[in-house]
């Protein structure tokens, strides 16, 4: 992404805002973003009070009120800078370096322009999907048969299970063992969770495990941050382990599989235009199966409060 030229009122370079707080976010992929049309291009005034920014594939485009020498703009949708394409104010907190750019609207702050920018985008039954997530949580952490899962893996495709952890909702620990997964952990995935080859020799197999498995899981709200991988892994897991097909289907059908991550992704509430969606959120965990259950714990429970 090219950063804008730009300069501020005062004269100051407007702010790197192509590259403060940018990170890759699971789950958004990647497309060809368009570029502006030749209509647009002629639209848009040049000069040093004005500049956009293309986030999610769709430019916003920024004017900097002629009131004020302050790092701040008004942000716009389209060039023509009609009431029906305002999306807010927004404005540089000076001295304020972990998360700077402040929604004015919401006194939100964030580390780049980007999430400002797709928080101004929010739909407008973004007030409803927040509560509905916040039900979710609270239903999810009264429910008994809560258990929160996570598993590292091989590598990504294949994907065996080299580490499984699962939790209830007190954050007792029910499961939380090293596997041997009988097949090659890639250099990619050790250097990410740290279990390597020599780590996992002496470790049991799934089927080892399988008894205690099924004492935690069977019949069980099972969730997980992601879960369409960790739900993979463990039916491919359960279809190796068992010589018939009908046997893993059943296991799997017995338990309900709820992925976290819909949730905190409304609860946050920072749209992608180019998905028509809200954007997915890390969990800001570790590449360790229990630390990411016990963090997955505490975010659920500071999204019920």
């Amino acid at each position: 992404m090219n950063q804008p030229t730009d300069m501020s009122r005062s004269g100051r370079p407007a702010p790197d805002i192509a590259t403060v707080g940018t990170t890759n976010t699971v789950g958004q992929g990647h497309c060809h973003e368009t570029e502006a049309t030749h209509d647009e291009a002629n639209l848009w005034p040049t000069g040093r009070h004005f500049f956009r920014q293309r986030i999610d594939g769709r430019f916003a485009y920024f004017v900097q009120p002629s009131d004020t020498d302050r790092p701040m703009w008004g942000a716009y949708s389209k060039p023509e800078q009609t009431p029906g394409s305002f999306l807010g104010t927004v404005h540089v907190q000076e001295g304020e370096q972990a998360r700077p750019w402040r929604v004015q609207s919401t006194s939100e702050r964030y580390a780049g322009i980007e999430d400002a920018v797709r928080a101004m985008r929010r739909p407008p039954s973004w007030h409803r999907d927040r509560d509905s997530a916040r039900r979710w949580a609270r239903a999810a952490l009264d429910d008994p048969a809560l258990r929160l899962l996570d598993i590292q893996t091989t590598g990504l495709s294949p994907a065996w299970a080299v580490q499984i952890a699962v939790l209830d909702a007190a954050g007792h620990t029910l499961v939380d063992e090293i596997l041997d997964p009988d097949a090659e952990i890639t250099a990619a995935a050790s250097a990410l969770h740290g279990i390597t080859a020599a780590a996992v020799a002496d470790a049991p197999a799934f089927a080892d495990l399988f008894p205690l498995l099924t004492r935690a899981l069977h019949g069980q709200r099972c969730v997980a941050y992601g879960m369409q991988f960790d739900a993979r892994v463990l039916a491919d897991e359960l279809r190796r382990h068992f010589p018939t097909q009908g046997p893993a289907q059943h296991w799997m059908a017995a338990s309900r599989w709820e992925d976290a991550m819909p949730a905190f992704a409304a609860a946050t509430g920072l749209w992608s235009a180019r998905h028509s969606a809200y954007r997915w959120q890390r969990l800001h965990g570790a590449y360790h199966a229990a630390t990411n259950c016990q963090t997955l714990l505490a975010q659920m429970r500071a999204l019920a409060a």
